[in-house]
C-alpha cells in the first residue's frame, strides 16, 4: 500500500512546489522585471506579471486543497483587515462619480478596487504558499538578489547609460520614479541592518551583506529623499537597539553571538542619516550634479491633501467621489494659493501620501478599513517583536525581518505616494509576516475537511467560480495593457506626422479597452490634422472634404470621451478646443458652442485661469475687446503671473495703438518669468518698434543668453546694434546667421551692408511676419 502511494505523493509534492516557486519568484521579479519598449508602462508591466502569477498560484492552491481534501488556513485580525480593504473599495466604487476610474482605472492604479483586490489575493496566497521558515528565507534571498541587480543596473545606467529606450535618462531605474528608487534602497539597507544584528552569519555571507549595506547607503545619498532618510534612520535605531540588547542583555555568549556586529553598522547608518538630514543637502546636490542627476518630484502638501479630503467629505462623507478620483477632486477643491505656483496646471493623481489620498476621496468606510489595517499591522508586529524566541534565532529573525520590512513600507505609504512596485512589495511583506506568525499564538489555524459532500461541493463550486473570475480578470487587465501599448504607439506615430498610422493604432487600443482618454487622443489628432490642412492654404474640393471629415471626427471622438467620463476636465477642455479651432474660420455656431463648453469646464476646475484666457482670445476674434479685457482680468486675478493672459493684453494694447501700455504689460510678464527667452524676445520686438534700441538690445541679449540658438533674437539684436552704430557686433551676428542660412538672400544682403558700416534697416526695424521665423 505504501509503495503504491509514493509516486502519487511525490507528484503531488512537485505539483505543490510550483505555486511556492512562483510566489518566491515575485520577490525576485517585481523589482527587476520590465518590458524593453518605450510604449509599455513600467509599473503596469510589473502589475500584470503579479496578476498572472497570483492567478497561477490560486489555481495551484485550489487543486492542492482538493487533493488534500482539506482546506487549511490561518486566521487573525490582520487577515480580516486585508480583506476589509477590497470590500470597502467595492462599496465606494459602486457609488463613484467615475466608476470606470474607480474599478480598474486606466492601468490598474494602486487606488482602484481591482488593484486592492489583487493585493488581498497576493497577500493571502503568499501566506498560504510559504508555510515554512525556509520558504521565507528563500523569498528574502530572492529580494536580495533582485536588489543586487537593481543596484548594478543603476550604477551602469549612471556611468554608461542603458541600451533600452525606456531608460534614456540617468534617473530612470528598474523600480520607478527616482524617489521610489530611494525608498527601495532604504528598504534593502534596513533589512540588511536587521539581518546583521539579529542573525549569526558565516564570514562569507557577512561580507556580502556588509557590501550591500554600503551600496544601499550610497544609493540613499544619490536619491537624497528626506522620507527615505527618516525611515532608514528609524530602522538603524531599531537595529542598534536590537544589536545592543542581544549582545549585552540576552546573556548569549555563544561564538555565533560574538560574531555579530554589536551595533557598529547600525550606528554608522544612524549617524550618516543624521548628518544628511541636518547638513548633507549640499553634498548630495554636488554628487547629483556630477552624475547629471536631475530629478524633481512635486506632490501636494499635507495641508492641500486635507483640503481635498474636507471638501470631498462635505459633499459625500460615506463614499466620497470614489477611489482613484483624486485628480478630479484636486482640480475642483485645490486652494487659490496653489494656482500661484508653477504647478498650477498639474492634475495630481495622488496627494501627500498614498493612504491619505485613498481616504480623501473614498469616504468613511475606506478610511475605517485603512485605519483598521494599519492598527492591526502595528499591533501584531509589535507583539511578534516583543515575543522574542531567543532559543530559536532564525525563527525570530524571520518574524522580525518580515515585520520591520512591512512596517517600513507601511510608513512609506503614510508619508509618500509611491509607485505600484512599492505597494506590491508592501503586500508581499504582509504575506510574509502572516506566514511567519502562522502556528503561533498570534494567529489561529483553521481546518475544514472537504470529505463531507455538501462542503466538498460548495468548495468545488466556489473554486470554479473563483477561477473563472480570476482568469477573466487577468484577461481584462491584459487587454488594458495591450491597449496602452497601442495608445502610446498612436501618440508617437501622430507626433511624427503620420496621422493615419496614429488612428490605426488608436482603433486597436479602443477595440481592446474603450477608454475616454483614447477618444480624447483621437480628437487631438484630428485637431492636428485640421491645423495642417488650414496651414497648407489649399482651398480645393479635396482639401475641403478632408477638413470636414477631420472636424466631424474630432467632434464625434470628443463627444464619446465626454459620454464615457463627463467629470473629466481634460475631456471638456478638448471639446472646447475643437470648437475654438474653427472660430477664426467663421463656422456658424462655433463661437457660441466654444463659450458654452468652456463655461461648463469652469464647474470642474473653477480656479483655472486658462479658461478665462481662451474665452478672452475668442472675444478678441469677435472684435469685442471690452469683454476680452474682463476675462483677462479674471485670469490675472486667479494667477497674477499668467503670461498667456499678459501677452494677450499686450497684443490688445498694441492693436489699439497703445505701444507704451503694451511694453509695460510685457515687462510685467518678464518680471514674473525672467528666465523665459520668448518673453524677452517679445519685449525686445516692442522696444524696437518704440525705437528704444538700447533696452531692446539688452532684452535680446538676455534672450540669447538663455537660449543661444534663438535665431530670430540674433537677427533683431543685429538690428538694434545697427541703430546703435555697433556695426561690427551686428555684422558678426548676421554673418553667423548667414552661415546657418546660406540660402537666405535677405540675411546675406544685410551682412554685406553691415560689413560696410551701413545700416540696411534705415529708420524702420524689420518686423517678423506674424508667428513666422525670419531665420532658422
Amino acid at each position: 500500500m505504501e509503495e503504491s502511494t509514493q509516486p502519487q505523493t511525490r507528484h503531488q509534492s512537485q505539483f505543490t512546489q510550483l505555486g511556492l516557486y512562483a510566489l518566491i519568484g515575485m520577490f525576485l521579479l517585481v523589482p527587476i522585471f520590465f518590458v524593453p519598449s518605450s510604449f509599455t508602462p513600467l509599473q503596469f508591466s510589473k502589475t500584470l506579471l503579479v496578476a498572472l502569477v497570483t492567478v497561477f498560484a490560486l489555481v495551484i492552491f485550489l487543486l492542492k486543497t482538493l487533493k488534500d481534501k482539506e482546506l487549511r488556513f490561518s486566521w487573525s485580525l490582520l487577515h480580516v483587515a486585508v480583506w476589509l480593504l477590497p470590500f470597502t473599495y467595492l462599496l465606494s466604487s459602486l457609488f463613484s462619480s467615475q466608476p470606470t476610474l474607480s474599478f480598474l482605472g486606466y492601468r490598474l492604479e494602486p487606488d482602484t478596487f481591482g488593484f486592492v483586490l489583487l493585493m488581498a489575493f497576493l497577500t493571502h496566497l503568499t501566506a498560504l504558499s510559504l508555510p515554512k521558515k525556509s520558504n521565507i528565507f528563500s523569498a528574502l534571498i530572492a529580494l536580495l538578489v533582485a536588489a543586487w541587480v537593481v543596484f548594478a543596473f543603476q550604477i551602469v545606467q549612471l556611468i554608461f547609460g542603458a541600451p533600452f529606450p525606456l531608460f534614456s535618462d540617468p534617473v530612470n531605474n528598474l523600480i520607478g520614479r527616482w524617489n521610489d528608487f530611494g525608498v527601495f534602497s532604504g528598504l534593502i539597507g534596513s533589512l540588511v541592518l536587521i539581518t546583521l544584528e539579529v542573525l549569526p552569519l558565516p564570514k562569507r555571507h557577512y561580507g556580502v551583506l556588509v557590501v550591500t549595506f554600503f551600496v544601499s547607503l550610497l544609493m540613499l545619498v544619490l536619491t537624497n529623499m528626506t522620507e527615505s532618510w527618516i525611515l532608514f534612520g528609524l530602522a538603524s535605531f531599531v537595529a542598534l537597539v536590537l544589536g545592543i540588547s542581544r549582545r549585552f542583555l540576552s546573556g548569549d555568549t555563544s561564538p555565533s553571538s560574538r560574531r555579530s556586529t554589536s551595533g557598529v553598522f547600525s550606528f554608522i547608518g544612524f549617524v550618516v542619516t543624521l548628518l544628511f538630514i541636518l547638513f548633507g543637502s549640499g553634498l548630495a546636490t554636488n554628487v547629483q550634479q556630477s552624475l547629471s542627476i536631475n530629478a524633481l518630484e512635486v506632490r501636494p502638501s499635507f495641508e492641500s491633501t486635507m483640503n481635498v479630503l474636507n471638501a470631498s467629505y462635505a459633499a459625500d462623507p460615506l463614499f466620497g467621489s470614489g477611489p482613484n478620483t483624486f485628480g478630479s477632486a484636486w482640480l475642483l477643491h485645490r486652494s487659490s494659493e496653489i494656482v500661484q505656483t508653477p504647478f498650477w496646471n498639474v492634475s495630481f493623481n495622488a496627494g501627500s501620501s498614498a493612504v491619505l489620498s485613498g481616504i480623501a476621496v473614498s469616504g468613511i468606510f475606506v478610511a475605517f478599513a485603512w485605519i483598521f489595517f494599519i492598527c492591526m499591522m502595528i499591533f501584531l508586529s509589535t507583539r511578534a517583536l516583543l515575543a522574542r524566541q531567543a532559543q530559536e534565532p532564525r525563527s525570530y529573525f524571520v518574524v522580525s525581518l518580515s515585520a520591520l520590512g512591512m512596517l517600513y513600507l507601511l510608513l512609506v505609504h503614510l508619508l509618500y505616494a509611491p509607485s505600484q512596485v512599492i505597494t506590491l512589495l508592501l503586500f508581499l511583506f504582509v504575506g510574509l509576516f502572516l506566514s511567519s506568525i502562522a502556528d503561533t499564538p498570534l494567529s489561529r489555524t483553521i481546518s475544514v475537511p472537504l470529505k463531507e459532500a455538501r462542503i466538498g461541493f460548495a468548495f468545488v463550486l466556489g473554486g470554479v467560480v473563483l477561477t473563472i473570475f480570476a482568469v477573466g480578470s487577468v484577461y481584462s487587465v491584459g487587454s488594458k495593457y495591450l491597449s496602452i501599448y497601442h495608445h502610446n504607439k498612436a501618440l508617437f506615430t501622430a507626433n511624427q506626422g503620420d496621422f493615419e498610422g496614429g488612428f490605426r493604432s488608436l482603433n486597436s487600443a479602443v477595440r481592446l479597452d474603450p477608454q475616454d482618454r483614447y477618444y480624447r487622443s483621437a480628437a487631438l489628432i484630428s485637431l492636428a490634422e485640421l491645423n495642417r490642412i488650414v496651414q497648407s492654404g489649399d482651398s480645393g474640393e479635396e482639401a475641403q472634404a478632408a477638413f470636414q471629415n477631420a472636424l466631424a471626427s474630432a467632434v464625434q471622438s470628443v463627444n464619446v470621451a465626454i459620454e464615457k467620463n463627463p467629470h473629466s476636465f481634460q475631456n471638456v477642455m478638448v471639446r472646447g478646443l475643437v470648437f475654438e479651432s474653427v472660430v477664426p474660420l467663421g463656422i456658424e455656431g462655433s463661437f457660441e458652442n466654444a463659450v458654452s463648453v468652456y463655461e461648463g469646464a469652469r464647474l470642474l476646475n473653477p480656479r483655472d485661469p486658462e479658461i478665462d484666457w481662451r474665452l478672452a482670445q475668442m472675444y478678441v476674434l469677435q472684435d469685442d475687446t471690452k469683454v476680452a479685457r474682463e476675462f483677462i482680468a479674471n485670469a490675472l486675478s486667479k494667477k497674477a503671473d499668467y503670461t498667456n493672459a499678459i501677452l494677450l493684453l499686450a497684443q490688445i494694447e498694441l492693436d489699439e495703438g497703445n505701444l507704451d501700455d503694451a511694453i509695460e504689460t510685457v515687462r510685467a510678464a518678464v518680471f514674473f518669468e525672467p528666465q523665459n527667452p520668448v518673453l524677452l524676445y517679445q519685449l525686445g520686438i516692442l522696444l524696437l518698434q518704440d525705437t528704444n534700441y538700447t533696452e531692446a538690445s539688452i532684452a535680446f541679449e538676455e534672450a540669447l543668453r538663455l537660449d543661444g540658438s534663438f535665431a530670430n533674437a540674433s537677427f533683431f539684436l543685429a538690428q538694434a546694434y545697427a541703430f546703435l552704430d555697433r556695426f561690427s557686433e551686428a555684422e558678426s551676428l548676421m554673418a553667423d546667421l548667414a552661415t546657418r542660412n546660406p540660402s537666405n538672400e535677405l540675411v546675406q544682403g544685410y551682412r554685406e551692408a553691415l560689413a560696410s558700416n551701413v545700416n540696411p534697416f534705415d529708420s524702420t526695424p524689420v518686423a517678423p511676419n506674424e508667428d513666422e521665423d525670419i531665420v532658422e
